[in-house]
């Protein structure tokens, strides 16, 4: 047995607690219920309403719960989007390099706004917190491929454009 395990344990007020080790039913559910919503995804391209209330049911977790879980990971989408998925860093790197500038104009070639879908249903363009490629700022990841450093100008997005229509890992 562990010291942490060994005799009683006190809250902040002094009243003696009980230690929990591993995690609890509502943790597990939690853990679940991603893998739950990512197969409803890989199957749909997005996960609706009706998928999720199913999902929720299945996890044992309210709706709520289940869609608070969907909202938190920017790699499960609740809205429907492209067949593809092209992520804009927009960290601090990426940022002070030109990351604003490569959206708009690649959303401007794409003919779509940021969370839009292209006219073809192929692409969808959407911001990402960090991809981890600082180096390489500003980036974009379309599929499993990491481009960066870019230049938002309009020649180089065509040209990016047509690389990531061409990509098979690009979805």
């Amino acid at each position: 047995m562990s010291e942490a395990n060994t005799g009683p344990h006190f809250d902040i007020h002094g009243n003696a607690v009980k230690l929990e080790l591993g995690p609890d039913e509502k943790a597990r559910a939690r853990e679940k219920i991603v893998d739950v919503l990512w197969s409803i995804q890989q199957k749909k391209g997005w996960i609706d309403d009706e998928s999720l209330k199913a999902a929720a049911v299945e996890c044992m977790l309210s709706p709520q719960e289940a869609d608070e879980v969907a909202t938190f990971y920017n790699l499960l989408f609740r809205r429907p989007v492209g067949k593809r998925v092209v992520f804009v860093c927009d960290s601090i790197s990426c940022e002070l390099t030109g990351s604003a500038m490569l959206m708009q104009n690649l959303c401007s070639e794409l003919n779509v706004k940021p969370g839009e879908i292209t006219e073809d249903g192929e692409l969808t363009v959407l911001p990402i917190v960090c991809l981890g490629h600082c180096e390489r700022a500003p980036c974009l990841l379309a599929g499993e491929t990491v481009h960066g450093p870019l230049t938002a100008d309009r020649e180089a997005m065509r040209e990016l454009v047509a690389k990531i229509r061409t990509r098979k890992d690009a979805g």
